[in-house]
């Protein structure tokens, strides 16, 4: 299966990473292999992760307060997201389709 990104989730992925990193180097990069190891779990079995409305599912990023909102599609899931859990968890709904 592939991956494919909605431009805003990269910018979501960067955005914290680079939030991590004005405090802590270690943390950011931790995060950083946290996110890579959800995407590979996206990847490897999509199917167990819960659907929260329509298609769309979420992936808890382990250790961080972050979720990963995804569609999976034949061959390949679309990411729409990257969340933390203080931010208006409807966000990603603006992104499906676009």
């Amino acid at each position: 299966m592939r991956l494919i990104f909605h431009d805003d989730a990269f910018a979501d992925i960067r955005d914290a990473v680079e939030f991590y990193a004005t405090d802590s180097v270690r943390a950011a990069e931790r995060l950083k292999v946290a996110i890579k190891n959800s995407l590979a779990s996206i990847v490897s079995d999509a199917g167990r992760f819960p659907i929260v409305e329509g298609e769309v599912q979420r992936c808890r990023v382990k250790g961080f307060p972050f979720d990963l909102y995804f569609t999976q599609m034949t061959g390949y899931a679309r990411i729409h997201a990257l969340l933390h859990h203080s931010r208006d968890p409807e966000q990603w709904k603006s992104r499906v389709g676009s």
